[in-house]
């Protein structure tokens, strides 16, 4: 019993620990792209405030949010989050165009 329960264990272990890296949920990039957005909107329009008021509402300099967004998009740009086909095939991405020339 206590070998078929170590057994187990070890499943579980070499799964949880080598298994297979999913990447990023599919959604992911979506939401990034609004937060960013509304990061950047926000940044701009309070870019003449004080800044205890900036500290208050929790905003950065445009230029700070500005970088910000460009390292979130390189992360998921370096997991390939944002080339993948969003939901409904939009075709934003170039295999989906490729897809559809082919089909004629």
């Amino acid at each position: 019993m206590i070998a078929l329960l170590a057994f187990i264990l070890g499943i579980w272990l070499w799964d949880h620990y080598f298994g297979k890296n999913e990447g990023y949920p599919p959604g992911t990039e979506g939401i990034a792209l609004v937060k960013i957005d509304r990061d950047l909107r926000l940044a701009d329009a309070m870019e003449d405030d004080a800044a205890w008021l900036r500290w208050l509402a929790g905003v950065d300099r445009a230029e700070a949010v500005r970088l910000g967004a460009l390292e979130v998009l390189a992360k998921l740009a370096a997991e390939r989050a944002i080339l993948r086909d969003p939901p409904g095939g939009a075709g934003k991405c170039g295999d989906s165009r490729r897809r559809r020339r082919a089909e004629f």
